[in-house]
């Protein structure tokens, strides 16, 4: 599971890539730079929430991962307890 630091710097940098495709759209369409901003702002604030939030829900499912190594002579996970 990453650390929360990590899914943090995740967050930020997708984010950073969404605002530039967002600023471009937006002003494409309104042509209004304060408008643009405003939208920009409000989108890329409750989007970078949900993302954080999300990986760290996904960072608890199990579903998918063969092995989960917690220091270097133990592994856990669903497949460990057979």
């Amino acid at each position: 599971m990453d650390t929360r630091s990590r899914s943090l710097a995740k967050s930020i940098t997708w984010r950073i890539v969404s605002i530039i495709v967002l600023v471009a759209v937006a002003y494409f369409i309104t042509g209004d730079v304060k408008t643009t901003t405003g939208i920009t702002v409000l989108f890329q604030t409750i989007l970078a929430v949900l993302y954080y939030l999300h990986e760290r829900m996904w960072g608890k499912v199990f579903w998918g991962k063969s092995e989960r190594i917690t220091d270097e002579n133990t592994v856990t996970g669903p497949e460990s307890a057979i």
